[in-house]
């Protein structure tokens, strides 16, 4: 590999682990993680379960969702996450 594909595949590496880090770098996206890592969750469990608005955990969800780190599923008119 020269040089400068080298660089390139460090720098997207470097930025993948920074926008992990990112997401990581939440209280309450850990503890969504947490929950979510016993079983699969609707939004509104996780709401509950965290004291947190459905809003806000869906706010959460969405950004460990574009980083690949929870899956949704559909079923009707709820969304269930998993990790």
């Amino acid at each position: 590999m020269d040089s400068g594909r080298k660089r390139a595949f460090k720098d997207e590496l470097y930025d993948q682990f920074a926008r992990m880090g990112k997401a990581f770098s939440s209280a309450s996206r850990l503890e969504l993680i947490d929950l979510m890592a016993q079983r699969e969750r609707t939004v509104d469990e996780l709401a509950e379960e965290t004291d947190m608005s459905v809003a806000n955990t869906s706010r959460h969800l969405r950004v460990l969702k574009k980083e690949r780190l929870v899956r949704r599923r559909k079923e009707g008119t709820r969304a269930y996450y998993r990790l």
